[in-house]
Formats: C-alpha cells, sequence, structure tokens
C-alpha cells in the first residue's frame, strides 16, 4: 500500500514523503511532478509508455497532466520516495522562465542525474543513468 508519511501543503503545491510497496495505476494531474527515492529499493516509474529509473541518483519528472504510473514489481521490497506536486501558476508567479509550468512537455525529459553533490545527500549515495525501456 502507498501510505503517506508526511504531507506539507502550501501556495507552492504539495510534497509528500510516501512509502510504497505496491503499483500505482496509471493518472495524471494538473501540477508538475518530481520524484526522487529517498531510501528503499530501485524502481522505475512509467511516463508515458516508456520507464524510467528511480534510483539514488535521479529524478523521475512529469509534466502537467501527463500520465504515469509506478508499476511495481512483485517481490520487490518498497521505497520511501519524495514526491513534489508543483503548482504551475506557482512556478509562473516566481519568474516568467516558468511560464510554461502548465505543459505536458514541461520538462525535456522525463528522467534526470543529479549532480554528484546533491547525490551525496541521499542516504545510499548511489549513482543511475536516466536510460528509458
Amino acid at each position: 500500500m502507498t501510505t503517506a508519511l508526511s504531507i506539507a501543503v502550501g501556495e507552492f503545491g504539495r510534497i509528500s514523503v510516501l512509502d510504497v510497496d505496491r503499483p500505482v495505476i496509471e493518472h495524471a494531474h494538473p501540477q508538475c511532478h518530481v520524484l526522487l527515492k529517498v531510501d528503499g529499493a530501485d524502481s522505475e516509474f512509467e511516463v508515458g509508455r516508456r520507464r524510467y529509473p528511480l534510483h539514488d541518483g535521479t529524478a523521475v519528472l512529469v509534466g502537467s497532466w501527463r500520465s504515469h504510473s509506478y508499476p511495481y514489481p512483485p517481490g520487490l521490497r518498497g521505497s520511501t520516495i519524495l514526491a513534489l506536486y508543483i503548482e504551475p501558476a506557482w512556478l509562473a508567479r516566481i519568474d516568467r522562465l516558468f511560464s510554461g509550468a502548465g505543459r505536458y512537455d514541461f520538462f525535456r525529459r522525463p528522467c534526470a542525474e543529479l549532480p554528484m553533490r546533491a547525490a551525496r545527500r541521499l542516504p545510499n549515495r548511489g549513482r543511475a543513468r536516466c536510460r528509458a525501456h
């Protein structure tokens, strides 16, 4: 079951720390979505129809209204995920460079490799590459 361990809500959107040990069905929402693995098993998120790694050294990026799911394979141990749901209007108010934050294709790619400095702050400190399959 997906359990919210902690949630913060504000004008920016929502930040959740989630304990995930079951599949999450395909869905979409109006916020930009950034997913980071904090602890547990490496896994994958499906964005569109391709899978992207959610490891210590990667982030999965989902544009507004873009379909995504968590195809959790049987036998995998759970993961703790930091999920950011960022309101596009809030981003646009910060800087006009973010005025396209409400677009489906706001993120150039659904996966980003974290800079080594950021990855070192994560508990497992691993590195992974963003390779879709």
